[in-house]
């Protein structure tokens, strides 16, 4: 015997479940048959993501050189189905990564209507006012979808250091050990 493939592609108009009942018509070499099969479909909006929080979202004022301050940013997604191909990524990644912790993981994104977190950490290389901008990249389920982004700021600033100024002179003696 023969076979063939048969492709049928799911291209929604509007939001919702659908239910079909697909038939194929054909000749047996005997007699006519019709083969059936229910196909059932769930629609929504395209995948809409975006990155939650003030904008820019500031790290505060951290030590150059050896400091760090990490915040959780909350990426959602608005629409009514997966976002794939989910990337999130810096600009530049200068002062700034992304660090393990979060909730979105690899290329895993939020769920339609749900959050995940992405860690970031700021560690300025550098004194002064610094800043960056989260990315994330995505497939809307439709298309390519813009990059949404979300600013980031912070101010990298010179190590303390502590002085000990106007204290005389002490002499503790000589002290037994133990005593």
């Amino acid at each position: 015997g023969s076979s063939c493939d048969i492709t049928v592609d799911y291209e929604p108009t509007v939001t919702g479940s659908v239910s079909e009942n697909w038939t194929i018509d054909y000749h047996n070499g005997v007699a006519n048959v019709q083969y059936s099969h229910d196909i059932d479909g769930t629609s929504g909006d395209p995948a809409s993501i975006t990155i939650v929080g003030a904008e820019p979202t500031f790290f505060g004022t951290v030590a150059s050189g050896g400091g760090t301050n990490a915040i959780a940013m909350t990426i959602r997604n608005n629409g009514g189905v997966n976002a794939t191909s989910f990337v999130p990524s810096l600009a530049t990644g200068t002062n700034w990564s992304i660090i393990g912790g979060g909730t979105c993981t690899g290329t895993i994104a939020p769920t339609p209507g749900g959050d995940c977190t992405v860690m970031v950490r700021f560690a300025p290389g550098s004194n002064g006012a610094l800043s960056d901008t989260l990315q994330a990249d995505y497939h809307t389920g439709l298309a390519a979808a813009p990059t949404s982004t979300r600013g980031l700021s912070g101010i990298g600033a010179a190590p303390a250091v502590l002085t000990l100024s106007g204290f005389p002179q002490v002499d503790f003696d000589r002290a037994a050990i133990g005593g």
